[in-house]
């Protein structure tokens, strides 16, 4: 059980993986894009009277090239070696407290760090070039003037009246402001959903996967020991179940062996489970969404969902089962049930006439303890193995507490991209609109106002982005989900509410610190220097 759990978690680490340089590349591009051409815009002057002076378009590019690629160089070589050996340290150092590793080592790889080089700065590189070459076509004269801020233009709330007339004047401004940059608007969307969408993806993560024992031995397997039995030892059933009749509220008398089973041209080996029709009733549930399934009559078989589909079984689909001695036997499907920890192949006696029941069951009475009832059955003679189910679910559970660190270490990086994001916009939106916040604070403002004035834009976009991302994490959380196929886990696509509710507070969290790092900025305007005129 211990490695069934194992791989599924590093499925896990497998899927995020590949989901996280998504999101990160996509924001880090448009950041570098909104930077570059803020940066380029605001340094106009300087190029148009460096153009006038004679300076080649190249001479004055290479400056900002230089700015963004050597940024780009320094930021990827530190990224790769942190992400190189700080994370891996951090995953290894969770499960090293379940399992037993030898000594983490450190592999570099140059291939890699040679292709994150290349997207990192040739992509910051490329950005940087595009933004200098729209500038530069443009003449001396008209360099050196200042830009002309962009117009306003209605956004679409305007054309619902009666709502926009029962807005405050102070936000009108604020949703005018907010739409008026389509670029930084979906690099809001972009980001802040980012973030929302891996929390939800990795929280729906746990939902999935952490429960699933809750699932399996609350719901499925009600036994409290598994018995393995020397069927040489005893004359008949009878005989054995002396051994515990008196501790025993449910048992039932199995023959369980590995099977292989194939249906059309697909073969998957699997755990067959045969018994006298009701003898399981207490012992396991065969169910599904549709209710209660009835117990296989001779010749049918139930089989679990996960089998349905690796064998591309149906209902009524005939299968055939190979035993170990060789033997084949042609059952028809009968049912489907839910199972989320292994697979199973349940059937009647009828259909394999010539076994022994070799594993008991047990449901034990309440005043009995398990493990030591289990210790005495070990001890008697025809006993070959007893299996606690108690002890099954605490390793399965076991392994599962250390999602919550890699849930963690989630929440981080994802409020990082959240951070950065909003950091590098409310900068931008701040620098241009100096002489606008200098003058409301002239005219009386006093600081909360005129945070709340300003700020206002990056919670309304936060809150969209936030939205947008809940419904971008619940089709992220399928993909991981589905990239993580283990043969012996069935997982259900699950998303409890309350995740929903931790990814949309955590990222409103973010956008609180960051509005909260910006407060300070607003403060230190100074209104004399800002609306001084450029001329």
């Amino acid at each position: 059980m211990g490695y069934v759990s194992f791989e599924s978690d590093t499925r896990i680490i497998d899927a995020l993986a590949n989901v996280f340089p998504i999101f990160f590349v996509l924001v880090a591009g448009l950041v570098c894009i909104t930077t570059m051409t803020r940066m380029v815009t605001e340094e106009r002057t300087q190029i148009g009277t460096m153009k006038a002076l004679g300076y080649s378009a190249a001479a004055i590019m290479s400056k900002y090239l230089l700015y963004s690629g050597s940024a780009a160089l320094i930021g990827c070589v530190l990224g790769y070696f942190a992400g190189s050996a700080v994370i891996p340290w951090i995953v290894w150092t969770a499960y090293g407290i379940i399992y037993d590793y030898s000594a983490l080592r450190y592999f570099f790889s140059l291939p890699l760090i040679l292709r994150t080089l290349a997207v990192s700065v040739l992509g910051t590189i490329l950005v940087t070039w595009l933004a200098c070459r729209r500038q530069l076509r443009e003449r001396p004269a008209e360099l050196i003037r200042p830009k002309a801020p962009k117009p306003g233009r209605r956004i679409l709330l305007e054309y619902l009246g009666p709502l926009w007339r029962a807005l405050p004047f102070l936000h009108k401004v604020s949703l005018r402001n907010a739409f008026r940059y389509p670029l930084r608007v979906a690099m809001m969307l972009l980001g802040i959903g980012g973030c929302t969408a891996l929390l939800v993806a990795g929280f729906g993560c746990k939902d999935s996967i952490a429960d699933l024992s809750a699932y399996q031995y609350n719901d499925i397997s009600l036994y409290d020991l598994s018995v393995n039995l020397d069927v040489d030892s005893f004359a008949d059933d009878a005989a054995a179940e002396k051994l515990w009749q008196r501790k025993a509220e449910y048992s039932a008398m199995t023959w369980q062996e590995p099977v292989t089973l194939r249906c059309g041209g697909a073969e998957k080996s699997t755990h067959a489970v045969a018994c006298a029709p009701g003898a399981l009733d207490e012992l396991i549930r065969l169910f599904n969404a549709d209710g209660t399934i009835p117990f296989p009559a001779e010749g049918e078989a139930v089989i679990t969902e996960k089998l349905s589909d690796l064998l591309a079984a149906k209902l009524g689909d005939t299968i055939e089962m190979e035993l170990d001695s060789g033997e084949t036997v042609t059952l028809r499907v009968s049912g489907i049930c839910k199972n989320y920890l292994r697979h199973f192949i349940y059937l009647n006696d009828a259909s394999l006439p010539q076994l022994r029941h070799n594993t008991a069951l047990l449901r034990l009475t309440a005043d009995t303890d398990p493990s030591r009832f289990a210790a005495h059955l070990r001890s008697e003679d025809g006993v070959s193995y007893v299996s606690l189910t108690s002890q099954e679910r605490a390793v399965f559970e076991q392994s599962m507490e250390s999602l919550d660190l890699l849930i963690l270490l989630l929440i981080l990086c994802s409020g990082a991209l959240a951070f950065i994001t909003l950091f590098n916009l409310t900068n931008i939106n701040i620098m241009e609109r100096t002489r606008e916040i200098a003058t409301v604070k002239v005219l009386g403002f006093h600081l909360p106002e005129t945070a709340s004035y300003v700020l206002r834009e990056n919670r309304l976009l936060a809150l969209l982005g936030a939205l947008f991302g809940l419904l971008l994490g619940k089709g992220l959380h399928r993909i991981v989900i589905e990239s993580i196929v283990v043969d012996n886990m069935t997982y259900d696509i699950r998303i409890l509410p309350v995740s929903y509710l931790l990814s949309l507070g955590i990222t409103l969290v973010f956008t609180l610190l960051t509005n909260l790092v910006m407060h300070r900025k607003l403060d230190k305007i100074p209104m004399a220097e800002s609306l001084k005129s450029v001329e």
